[in-house]
């Protein structure tokens, strides 16, 4: 399978599978955080636990996206700066977005 590697020696399978469990996980994530809003429930320890594997799923996320831009350098260099941006971009408001949807929900506030 030499065509589906790049350059650098990099599988390009390798940042889909990274850029798949990502979105995974963020999806659990998001869906465990509406369990406050339909329940009612305070759930404090739930919620900021969920946040924390939230981050850990933005940043396997991010990190598939990186190396899928690594794997696209050597023929797409104008679109590398694109999926970069785009990369930071989701990243900094998927993380924003975990971070105030734990807290609003908590019943510490």
């Amino acid at each position: 399978m030499p065509h589906y590697r790049t350059k650098y020696k990099l599988d390009t399978a390798v940042a889909i599978i990274f850029i798949f469990l990502g979105m995974a996980v963020i999806s659990v994530v998001f869906g465990m955080l509406l369990f406050p809003v339909f329940t009612h429930v305070c759930a404090n320890q739930l919620l900021l636990g969920v946040a924390k594997i939230g981050y850990g799923g933005v940043a396997t996320l991010a990190t598939g996206l990186m190396l899928e831009a690594y794997n696209l350098y050597e023929h797409h260099r104008g679109h590398v700066a694109v999926l970069v941006a785009v990369s930071v971009v989701t990243s900094t408001v998927c993380v924003l977005m975990i971070r105030y949807v734990a807290q609003a929900y908590t019943c510490t506030l």
